[in-house]
């Protein structure tokens, strides 16, 4: 998904999506090779995981603008993904990485017991509930963390 800005020419390097440890399939260095598109961020290129939700509906969607502008969109480096990602504490000195909504980055200690940041209240970022980012009741947004091929 994340090689679509690249072959909508919104950039010309795939450098930017390198992220040391990010990729639990293997993780390269990209090599820029971007012509042919099926040649855009071959596996293993890409270490940052992407955020997809599902609604009351159930249905998965993307993110906009008009989402929470503290939900995360992209993160690394994850381990597992799903409803409650696990983060990989080893590359970035026991910290996870993430993008959101609202444009601003986030850098942030990881729990020792369980490698998933935690947020106020004790929850998980990407756990859903009260004093989350998910919202609640029937508006509620259920996180799917998906990584990187």
């Amino acid at each position: 998904m994340l090689g679509q800005l690249i072959a909508g020419g919104y950039t010309k390097s795939e450098e930017i999506f390198f992220a040391k440890g990010g990729n639990p399939a293997g993780n390269k260095k990209p090599d820029d090779v971007i012509n042919p598109v099926a040649r855009i961020l071959q596996q293993g290129e890409c270490g940052f995981s992407y955020v997809l939700v599902s609604g009351g509906g159930g249905q998965p969607r993307g993110l906009s603008t008009s989402d929470n502008g503290g939900i995360p969109v992209i993160c690394a480096p994850v381990t597992t993904g799903g409803g409650d990602a696990v983060f990989n504490p080893e590359p970035y000195d026991n910290r996870g990485v993430y993008l959101r909504i609202d444009g601003s980055a986030r850098s942030e200690r990881l729990n020792a017991n369980d490698s998933r940041v935690r947020i106020g209240g004790g929850g998980s970022l990407f756990g859903a509930g009260v004093g989350t980012v998910w919202g609640t009741g029937n508006t509620a947004l259920t996180p799917n963390v998906l990584l990187p091929n």
